[in-house]
C-alpha cells in the first residue's frame, strides 16, 4: 500500500478535511425561511389582542343608487343618491374575545420559538452527524485496507490453510459491506446538511451556547395554559349571565336627511356603547326611545353554566399540573446540559490525545518503525472523532430541548 494514500486517511481521521468545508458557525447562521411568516403571525396575533382589549369596532355600509320617478310622480327627481348608507361605531371589550386573542397569541409565540430553536438545532445536528460519518467511513476504509493486506499476506505464505483463506475472504467481504453501509449513511448526512445550505466536509469544531435562566411562569407552555384558564373563566362568566343575553337602551333621531342613533347596553354583563348615522331619503323628523331585553329561556336550565364551571376547574388543574411538570423538566434539562457539556469537554480531550497518537503513528510508519498492518490497525481502531461528534450532537440536543422549553433562542458564548 502506498504511504501517501495512508497519510490522507490519517489526516481525515484526525483533523478533518479542510477543502470545501463548513464549521458549526455556518450551521449556527442558518435562517429557516418559515421564520419571517411565523413572526408575521405573532405580530398579527399581538395586534388582534390589542384590538380586542380596546373593544372598538365599527362598519360602513354603502348603498349608492339611482332614482327613476314613476309616471305622475312629481315629488321625486331622477338622479344618484346614497340613501341607506350607514356608518356605525361601537365600544364593548369582550373578555371572551380577549381570552381567545390571548390564547391565539401564545400559540403563535410557541410555534414561532419552536421553529426558531428547531431549525438551528437541525442545522447544527447536520454538522455533527456529517462529522461523525466522515470518520466512520474513513475508519472502515482503513479496516478494509487492513483486511485486504491481511488476505494478500496469507496468499503469499505457502503454509496458509484453506480455512485461513476462507476466513480472511469472509472478513474482507464483511468489511466491504460495512463500508458500503456507512458510505450510504455518509451520503444521507451530506444530503441532510445540504438541506440547510451546508456543503462540503464538516470541520471538527464546536460551539458553546448561553443558557437563559427562566421562571416557570415565563415559559411558553405555562403562558398558554394560563391563557386557556383565563378564557375558560371568561366563558363561564358569560354562561352565568346567559339569562340576561342583552339589555339595551337606544335613542334614535330621524330627520329628513339623516338618522342618528345612540345605544347603551349590557350583553351578559359586558357594557357596550354604540353610535350610528344613516342617510335617509324620507321626510319628517322624529325622536325614538326604546328599551330592548333579550332573555333566552334555556339559560335557566343551567346546563351550559355548569359545564363552563367544570371546564374552569379542569383548566385550573391543568395549570397546576403544567407548573409542576415544567419545574421538573427545567431542572432535568439544566442537569442534562451540564452533563452534555462535561461529556463534550472530555471528548475534546480524548480527541486531542488520539490525534497526537495517530500523528506519531504516521511518523513511525513513514520511518519504518511499525508495519503497514499495525498502522492500519491503529487507524481502524480510532474512535475519538466519532465519540467527539456524538458528544457534540448530545450537547446540541440538550441545549435545543431546553431552549424550546423556555422559549429562548440560540446565543453563543
Amino acid at each position: 500500500m502506498k504511504k501517501r494514500h495512508l497519510c490522507s486517511v490519517i489526516t481525515l481521521l484526525a483533523l478533518g478535511s479542510a477543502a470545501f468545508a463548513f464549521g458549526p458557525e455556518d450551521a449556527y447562521k442558518y435562517q429557516d425561511p418559515r421564520i419571517p411568516p411565523l413572526k408575521a403571525q405573532v405580530d398579527a396575533a399581538a395586534q388582534s389582542l390589542q384590538n380586542a382589549q380596546t373593544g372598538l369596532g365599527g362598519s360602513l355600509t354603502l348603498k349608492p343608487g339611482y332614482t327613476i320617478p314613476g309616471p305622475g310622480n312629481t315629488s321625486d327627481t331622477p338622479g344618484f343618491g346614497l340613501g341607506g348608507t350607514k356608518a356605525e361605531l361601537s365600544w364593548g371589550p369582550d373578555p371572551v374575545t380577549i381570552g381567545r386573542a390571548l390564547r391565539d397569541l401564545e400559540r403563535s409565540r410557541r410555534d414561532y420559538y419552536r421553529t426558531v430553536v428547531g431549525s438551528t438545532e437541525g442545522a447544527l445536528i447536520a454538522h455533527a452527524r456529517l462529522l461523525r460519518f466522515q470518520n466512520e467511513v474513513a475508519q472502515r476504509e482503513a479496516r478494509l485496507k487492513a483486511s485486504q493486506a491481511n488476505l494478500a499476506e496469507l496468499q503469499k505464505k505457502p503454509d496458509t490453510s484453506a480455512d485461513q483463506l476462507e476466513r480472511a475472504r469472509g472478513d474482507l467481504s464483511f468489511r466491504q459491506l460495512d463500508l458500503q453501509r456507512f458510505q450510504l449513511e455518509l451520503q444521507q448526512a451530506r444530503d441532510a446538511a445540504a438541506s440547510f445550505g451546508l456543503s462540503g466536509d464538516a470541520e471538527p469544531r464546536t460551539l458553546r451556547f448561553a443558557i437563559p435562566q427562566v421562571r416557570v411562569e415565563d415559559t411558553p407552555a405555562y403562558k398558554l395554559a394560563l391563557a386557556e384558564l383565563q378564557l375558560a373563566r371568561a366563558e363561564a362568566q358569560r354562561e352565568n349571565l346567559a339569562y340576561l343575553n342583552r339589555l339595551s337602551l337606544g335613542v334614535t333621531y330621524t330627520s329628513s336627511q339623516v338618522e342618528t342613533g345612540l345605544t347603551v347596553g349590557f350583553a351578559r354583563g359586558i357594557p357596550s356603547v354604540g353610535a350610528s348615522a344613516e342617510l335617509k331619503t324620507s321626510s319628517g323628523t322624529k325622536i325614538s326611545i326604546g328599551l330592548e331585553a333579550n332573555i333566552p329561556l334555556e339559560a335557566f336550565l343551567g346546563g351550559s353554566a355548569q359545564s363552563a364551571q367544570a371546564n374552569v376547574r379542569l383548566r385550573e388543574l391543568d395549570l397546576e399540573s403544567t407548573r409542576q411538570s415544567l419545574a421538573a423538566q427545567l431542572r432535568a434539562a439544566q442537569a442534562s446540559i451540564a452533563l452534555a457539556e462535561q461529556g463534550l469537554a472530555s471528548a475534546e480531550t480524548s480527541l486531542a490525545s488520539e490525534t497526537r497518537f495517530l500523528q506519531q503513528s504516521e511518523a513511525d510508519f513513514k520511518a519504518g518503525k511499525i508495519s503497514e498492518q499495525e498502522y492500519l490497525s491503529r487507524l481502524g481502531d480510532a474512535r475519538a472523532m466519532a465519540d467527539y461528534a456524538r458528544a457534540w450532537e448530545d450537547y446540541i440536543r440538550s441545549v435545543g430541548d431546553y431552549l424550546e422549553l423556555v422559549g429562548g433562542t440560540w446565543q453563543t458564548r
